[in-house]
């Protein structure tokens, strides 16, 4: 059955459950009724405890209501909690006790638990807390266990569960984008909410490896022709950087000078790709060739010209060590990973622009950016990214103009589907243009499964 998630306005569930523990009324240590040789005579009764409160993963209240007595009159009752995150309001009071249990934001992964201990003479009452972040998550192990490289497409998006497409409906331009069950990209469409056109769409085949042989992408209906690229496969086992000038990919940046659609591909050996159309015409060729010594070496050859002929060559030599592009001599671009094969720093024209990569299970982020000689209107001198744990971004610090002018966006309070994918979060933007104004918004995201 398909289904669709979509935005909550109300808040998504993680799980509180709620059980009342036992006591022995003939056991003194127990504080039961017995205790204190049958002189303690205080009971705790719960009134309306649920056997499970559904609560949302960021700051949420549930209310636990009870009495407590002392033979026929009200008695003295505190109340307390075993985690800092868990807390009980008031702490304190006599007779009907109505008790807020306050749970703030979960930033891990995994669930986490806590007593609410109600105390009353020698008598004790624990309610067991449970929080997760959300229900049906992945293990993060489950992510850090495949190889980045050997990923689908929607598992490198960071994308958990069967998803078959998805876009932020909040926008005024949007791109979307299509699964296959398999995981593999298919389909990418761009739309302009203003006037309800989709200006440019993407199409990627595959072959029965799984591997893209051919995209194919189309302009909106007043622009004629197109782009088309197609891809061969005749380097097995390696890991192919495609672009002389960057070849890592990460959210909240470029990727290709050339707009391919990935960075880092396995086993490719050439890329074609063609833009045609009564006005423009435009060719590369792309041939990546591996050396005896491990290292590779990338042709590119350019032409405007539909005969071919006026070529312009290019060649790039990379230098790759435990299967990996490390360094490219022309471009002066270098690059590290960490012990998982993932990027650790990117470095561009002899450190003129270097990037910072945080080590994640589920996405490949960037952690900060300098670029120390930026010039230009709108020219970034450096930023830095913060994300919680789930790999979602909570904060963009980044300065235009100047070192030293600074802008701040924010994005908090995620909600999430029962697959851990976040489907609504509220977003505080400071645009360069308008500095110290901000502007507030909850932005929905539709995920559509199989």
């Amino acid at each position: 059955m398909k289904t669709i998630q979509k935005a909550l306005l109300a808040l998504i569930p993680a799980v509180l459950f709620v059980s009342c523990g036992e006591t022995d009324p003939e056991d003194p240590d127990n504080g039961g009724n017995g205790g204190a040789n049958g002189k303690d005579k205080t009971d705790i009764h719960m009134i309306d405890v649920l056997p499970l409160y559904e609560l949302a993963a960021d700051k949420d209240t549930a209310l636990i209501r009870f009495t407590v007595t002392l033979e026929d009159s009200d008695a003295d009752w505190s109340i307390s909690s075993s985690a800092d995150w868990c807390k009980a309001e008031p702490a304190s009071g006599k007779g009907l006790g109505e008790v807020n249990i306050i749970v703030t934001d979960n930033p891990t992964a995994s669930e986490r638990k806590a007593d609410v201990v109600i105390s009353a003479g020698k008598n004790t009452h624990i309610v067991k807390v449970s929080q997760c972040l959300y229900a049906g998550a992945m293990p993060d192990e489950s992510w850090f266990s495949k190889p980045y490289y050997d990923r689908t497409d929607r598992e490198k998006a960071g994308l958990r569960g069967p998803v078959k497409s998805w876009y932020n409906s909040t926008y005024t331009t949007y791109d979307k984008y299509y699964y296959d069950e398999a995981g593999h990209l298919v389909k990418e469409e761009s739309y302009d909410t203003s006037d309800n056109s989709m200006e440019v769409d993407w199409v990627h085949s595959y072959d029965a490896q799984g591997r893209r042989i051919k995209s194919e992408q189309s302009f909106g209906s007043e622009v004629e022709g197109g782009r088309v690229f197609t891809y061969e496969y005749n380097n097995p086992g390696k890991l192919v950087a495609t672009d002389a000038y960057n070849w890592i990919e990460y959210e909240d940046g470029w990727i290709s000078g050339k707009n391919f659609p990935m960075s880092i591909w396995k086993d490719l050996s050439a890329i074609h790709y063609v833009e045609d159309s009564p006005f423009y015409y435009e060719r590369y060729d792309l041939v990546f060739e591996f050396q005896p010594d491990g290292n590779m070496v990338l042709t590119e050859t350019y032409n405007r010209e539909r005969d071919g002929s006026k070529p312009e060559v290019d060649v790039y030599h990379f230098t790759y060590e435990n299967g990996l592009p490390v360094s490219c001599v022309e471009s002066e671009v270098s690059v590290t990973y960490d012990a998982k094969g993932l990027p650790a720093t990117l470095s561009t024209e002899s450190g003129a622009k270097t990037w910072t990569f945080l080590k994640h299970p589920r996405v490949l982020l960037a952690a900060s950016m300098k670029e120390p000689e930026a010039q230009g209107m709108v020219a970034c001198f450096w930023a830095n990214y913060t994300y919680n744990s789930n790999g979602d971004e909570i904060r963009f610090e980044r300065a235009y103009f100047s070192a030293d002018q600074v802008y701040n966006d924010y994005y908090g309070k995620y909600f999430y589907d029962s697959h851990g994918n976040w489907i609504q979060r509220e977003e505080i933007t400071e645009p360069a243009f308008q500095h110290g104004q901000h502007f507030t918004g909850n932005v929905s995201r539709e995920i559509e499964y199989y």
